[in-house]
């Protein structure tokens, strides 16, 4: 079921970083009249449409899959912070905000292991233990 539901999210997350990116990327509307409202020209704007379009790509490869998304969840975090800085409503970057948050889901569903951290503490005998509500 893991696998059906990481194909899944992969899947829609290539679809549309290749949209989204692609559009950037070659210049299209609507991303020709967005990014210049945010203060970003054409070339600027065509590198962040190319980096999307190689990290939706990577999303295919299983070996790069982990850096391919965090490199995108980067990718949207300042998609984020420019919207933020621009003056936007959360609703104007709805699609940089849905982008992080189905980013962050699909990296939780490949490598579990890497919110391990949020839910364990290191014991005095250097190894890990569960840190319990409010415990230490």
């Amino acid at each position: 079921m893991r696998k059906y539901v990481q194909w899944g999210l992969i899947g829609l997350l290539v679809v549309w970083m290749l949209y989204v990116g692609g559009g950037k990327a070659l210049w299209m509307e609507p991303f020709s009249v967005r990014m210049p409202a945010m203060h970003y020209g054409e070339m600027p704007t065509r590198l962040i449409g190319l980096l999307e379009v190689i990290g939706a790509l990577a999303l295919l490869v299983p070996r790069l899959r982990t850096a391919s998304l965090l490199g995108l969840m980067f990718l949207m975090a300042g998609a984020i912070g420019s919207h933020w800085a621009a003056g936007h409503t959360f609703a104007h970057g709805a699609a940089a905000n849905f982008s992080f948050v189905v980013l962050a889901i699909a990296l939780f569903v490949d490598r579990p292991e890497l919110f391990r951290v949020f839910f364990t503490a290191s014991d005095s005998s250097g190894g890990l233990r569960h840190s319990g509500a409010g415990g230490v």
